[in-house]
């Protein structure tokens, strides 16, 4: 045996680890990422992650005059938990122009907007550990019961989305645990676990609908219609009964979330040209040059969105876990993926993946080659796992951080890949019908 033949065989037999070997590494490196951030932002003052270490937006434009007394932890203030828990205590944040969010998350605040800030802070992050670690869990059955219990700990506490969504104090984080329990819900063919997760996915954020597709797809007909109405009618029904009338209050809402669109397509461009500054590239017409092409690439991700979608869709060989992946993409396209705690879904479809490969593997009676048998599952998985280390590299003295940036790049290859698998599946079915 050659010396190339002999690391191949050893390339092979690594691959090749069971399931529950690849969440012990996986968990290892997240845990290790963790730890080293934190040496080196206690030892070595290193600002090791743009949303954790690196105050952004601390003291957020509530709109109104606002008392920020005691409402900081070490200089800290968890601006979106702060900004929302001010929105819940309004009559009607949406006509001062200062919340662009559904009503359901901000009515859910007023359960515990009576509370000392510092306790309903304890509550609302205790609430976000606990059903991240739950769902993470729930959804995990059929791994081994270790590997379920440490990539609960691992995914669930100590993923970067998940982190910079407690730093934030922002909502996302529940987003991201009802996708995960969406997708265990349509693969298992649990309707109304389904309808429940969609309905609310909706009614925290607005671009959780486009998950709807996959009821189109999967042609339950009666649950889309179901969820579209309950959306309706529960959103319509908060606007309603909010002081200041109904129009007044969507046309609020609306109007907002305009605004924050425009935000979001600047941020790109931003971050690009500050980057270029930090590294000594601050020459005018170079910065002026590169604006304008990360601005002509921003216009382009609706349509990468929109390709994604449609090939969710309508690609006639792709399994339902391959269909959420290219979905959850689109999502990313159109939201804003620059913004880390928006990778939130992340972890839990890494999750499903695993016990999807495992289940896979325990069907067929043989370990490993994932690559070959799932190539797009298994290459969501893996890129997913690295938006999720908690290494935090971003650009010294931006706002935003750069493995979110690369999201965008993985994504772009995913729906290539998911087109060329797809159309690997079709021809090899063709040979065979050819051949019978």
């Amino acid at each position: 045996m050659t010396v190339q033949s002999a690391k191949q065989s050893k390339l092979l037999k690594f691959l090749e680890l069971d399931i529950p070997s690849w969440v012990a590494i996986l968990n290892f490196f997240t845990v290790a990422c963790l730890l080293l951030g934190v040496f080196a932002a206690n030892y070595l003052n290193v600002k090791v992650s743009v949303l954790i270490s690196y105050m952004f937006a601390e003291q957020p434009g509530l709109g109104v005059p606002y008392d920020f007394t005691g409402k900081d932890m070490s200089g800290h203030y968890f601006g979106d938990f702060l900004q929302t828990v001010d929105w819940s205590t309004r009559q009607n944040p949406w006509t001062l122009g200062i919340a662009n969010y559904p009503p359901l998350p901000v009515y859910l605040l007023k359960l515990i907007s009576w509370m000392p800030y510092d306790s309903a802070r304890l509550v609302y992050f205790l609430a976000i550990f606990l059903f991240a670690v739950l769902v993470t869990w729930f959804i995990t059955k059929g791994l081994p019961t270790a590997a379920r219990f440490t990539l609960s700990g691992a995914l669930g506490l100590a993923g970067a989305p998940i982190l910079a969504a407690l730093d934030r104090g922002n909502n996302v984080a529940f987003v991201g645990a009802m996708f995960g329990l969406f997708v265990y819900a349509i693969v298992r063919d649990k309707k109304k676990l389904a309808v429940a997760m969609l309905v609310l996915m909706v009614s925290f954020k607005i671009y959780p609908v486009i998950f709807g597709l996959v009821f189109l797809r999967k042609k339950w007909f009666k649950e889309a219609a179901v969820s579209a109405a309950i959306v309706v009618a529960l959103n319509t029904l908060l606007f309603a009964i909010t002081p200041g009338g109904l129009a007044a209050t969507f046309q609020g809402f609306w109007k907002a979330n305009q605004t924050f669109g425009s935000i979001q397509s600047g941020f790109a461009v931003n971050a690009w040209t500050d980057a270029l500054t930090q590294m000594g590239w601050s020459a005018p017409d170079a910065s002026a040059f590169s604006a304008q092409w990360i601005a002509g690439l921003v216009k382009l991700l609706p349509w990468m969105a929109i390709i994604a979608a449609a090939s969710a869709t309508l690609l006639g060989q792709l399994s339902l876990m391959e269909r959420l992946y290219l979905l959850a993409m689109a999502t990313m396209f159109f939201n804003g993926a620059p913004i880390s705690y928006n990778w939130t879904w992340a972890p839990f479809f890494i999750a499903l993946a695993f016990v999807a490969l495992h289940t896979r593997n325990e069907e067929e009676g043989r370990i490993g080659r994932y690559w070959l048998r799932e190539p797009l599952l298994t290459y969501a998985t893996v890129t997913l796992a690295v938006l999720c280390m908690p290494a935090g590299w971003h650009f010294e003295g931006t706002q935003l951080a750069l493995l979110p940036y690369m999201g965008w790049l993985f994504g772009l290859v995913g729906v290539v890949l998911a087109l060329a698998v797809n159309s690997a599946r079709v021809a090899a079915k063709w040979r065979v019908s050819s051949d019978s």
